[in-house]
């Protein structure tokens, strides 16, 4: 093949790598946006879990709800309860009647990770380490992607949204592995986020715990939890 042809060539593809990974930051960054605002929103997710090889028989089923705010976030997933305000963060699982309370600052990494790390899948994409996938159906943008090194902590993610608002509808995050029946799949389907009016209450650690001469006290919900104490 005379050189010119493989140059081109080449060009040609180097072109549609770029343009996908332009798509996909900017399919991020519409997600990012649609739940980042200056208005708190609220939305639940319906999740199913199971084997990818046998998507009919299902291994566990969880509701969850969530109320955002820039960084802040109040969550139910399951059992498990989470908030983030400016100050700490608590962790509940409710199961096991364990409480975990820390400083904010512990955990800027996370901030804003109630429902998935855009941040981070974009800072992968950036870096060439996940490779994306956009395609548009009608109002619906699909944005597939891949994390051979499963860095991001899933293999794959199929996330659909609305090319309109940003706002998600399925999820489908995929564990590392070869092995069809080896690999689990996580499907939530997300209502739509509806505004809320927000005070000082919605994101409160009181409701959880307060803090009286240095020491933590559990709100009566949770008195007879385990403690543990990351402040």
């Amino acid at each position: 093949m005379p050189k010119k042809i493989t140059a081109m060539l080449w060009m040609i593809l180097m072109l549609s790598m770029a343009n996908a990974q332009a798509d996909a930051l900017a399919a991020i960054q519409k997600i990012y946006n649609a739940y980042n605002t200056n208005n708190a929103v609220r939305f639940t997710g319906n999740i199913k879990m199971f084997a990818r090889d046998q998507p009919a028989k299902l291994i566990e089923r969880m509701q969850c709800r969530y109320i955002l705010q820039h960084k802040k976030f109040v969550c139910k997933i399951g059992p498990i309860e989470m908030l983030l305000n400016d100050s700490y963060y608590v962790s509940v699982d409710n199961s096991d009647k364990i409480l975990i309370v820390g400083r904010k600052k512990d955990l800027s990494a996370f901030a804003g990770a109630a429902v998935l790390h855009l941040e981070q899948l974009k800072s992968l994409v950036t870096g060439n380490k996940i490779k994306a996938i956009v395609s548009v159906k009608g109002s619906t943008g699909i944005l597939q992607l891949i994390d051979s090194a499963c860095s991001s902590g899933f293999g794959r993610y199929s996330i659909e949204y609305s090319t309109q608002s940003g706002c998600m509808k399925k999820v489908l995050l995929e564990t590392a592995g070869n092995e069809p029946a080896k690999i689990m799949v996580l499907e939530i389907n997300y209502s739509a986020p509806e505004i809320i009016s927000a005070n000082q209450e919605t994101f409160s650690e009181k409701a959880f715990f307060t803090i009286v001469n240095n020491k933590i006290l559990l709100s009566d919900g949770y008195k007879n939890y385990q403690l543990v104490n990351q402040l």
